[in-house]
């Protein structure tokens, strides 16, 4: 857990600790991560919250093993579509991005549980969000969103939708 320190780059030594599980790098002036981050192939979370992480490389589709990812508060304004590669992915947090759409590929993270968009740039949910089955949680509070798609009442596991503070004047029927 780095959170909270000056440091502005991942030491490569980091990199080397191939049986790492979770990195906790939030609150931290780094802005770019490494492409050789792929190589931490046991890493299950990583927390860049609150960095200036402004893009993910292509290696991040390297990190099969990840289960959390937490982007929030940083000024990422694109979601690769690389990030459809992280197939065991159960939470992704991206609120207070600048991000302004998700990635077509998003469908492909079947295991997703939870995805925060609140407070980001987001106007519209795309249609393919109905084919992540197992989502409990979105939230997309605070977002310029003005509609949902109908399918979303497929979303048969969905136990909390925050829509606080969107545009959104009526619900799908």
């Amino acid at each position: 857990d780095a959170g909270g320190t000056k440091i502005t780059e991942l030491p490569n030594e980091i990199i080397q600790l191939k049986q790492l599980t979770d990195l906790f790098l939030s609150d931290t002036e780094i802005d770019q991560l490494p492409p050789n981050l792929g190589n931490l192939y046991k890493l299950a979370s990583l927390d860049l919250s609150n960095t200036n992480i402004f893009d993910l490389p292509f290696e991040i589709q390297q990190l099969q093993s990840i289960e959390y990812l937490n982007l929030s508060k940083t000024p990422l304004s694109v979601l690769p579509i690389e990030i459809s590669q992280l197939k065991n992915l159960r939470n992704l947090n991206l609120s207070r991005t600048a991000i302004s759409e998700l990635p077509s590929g998003i469908r492909e993270l079947q295991r997703l549980l939870y995805i925060d968009l609140s407070e980001t740039k987001i106007t519209s949910i795309p249609s393919q969000i109905i084919q992540l089955v197992n989502l409990k949680e979105l939230d997309i509070s605070r977002t310029p969103v003005v509609d949902l798609p109908p399918s979303i009442s497929q979303l048969r596991n969905l136990t909390k939708l925050n829509l606080s503070y969107t545009q959104i004047t009526s619900l799908p029927t």
